[in-house]
């Protein structure tokens, strides 16, 4: 995922799993040092000394990144969606009536309504213009 391409490739079967058994692969120069030392310790062939998860979320590189990994927004199906009223009624301006949209935010449908609603959710949240009862809080997993 950090290069854009799978870490051992070729053509022949073979020489694939050679390949694979050695750790025998190449980075391209734009990778991190923190990037290539994380990708070592993955990527290791000996599996009692190749990385753990836990072991990942401790590496500096994951650490560069764990704010975005650690928000995982609205989990549908997980999470409810607060109905705030002002919203429900911003959605009439898309051809949706608020009654409708409320009803498939309580049953926690993903469809057109809740993904526009969520957008304009997210808006008014981050710009303090929700009460903090209406304030999603994603869970961890």
């Amino acid at each position: 995922m950090i290069c854009g391409y799978l870490p051992f490739e070729d053509p022949d079967t073979a020489t694939l799993y050679k390949k694979i058994l050695k750790g025998q692969y190449t980075l391209p120069t734009f990778v991190s040092h923190e990037a290539t030392d994380m990708l070592a310790k993955v990527l290791n062939t000996d599996p009692d000394t190749r990385f753990t998860e836990p072991e990942i979320r401790k590496h500096r590189w994951f650490k560069l990144w764990q704010p975005v990994c650690l928000n995982q927004g609205l989990i549908i199906g997980k999470n409810t969606i607060p109905a705030a009223p002002e919203i429900l009624q911003m959605l009439q301006q898309f051809g949706f009536k608020p009654d409708y949209a409320a009803k498939c935010i309580n049953n926690n449908k993903h469809n057109q309504v809740t993904t526009i609603y969520y957008l304009i959710h997210k808006r008014y949240e981050q710009q303090g213009l929700l009460p903090s009862h209406f304030n999603i809080v994603a869970e961890e997993t």
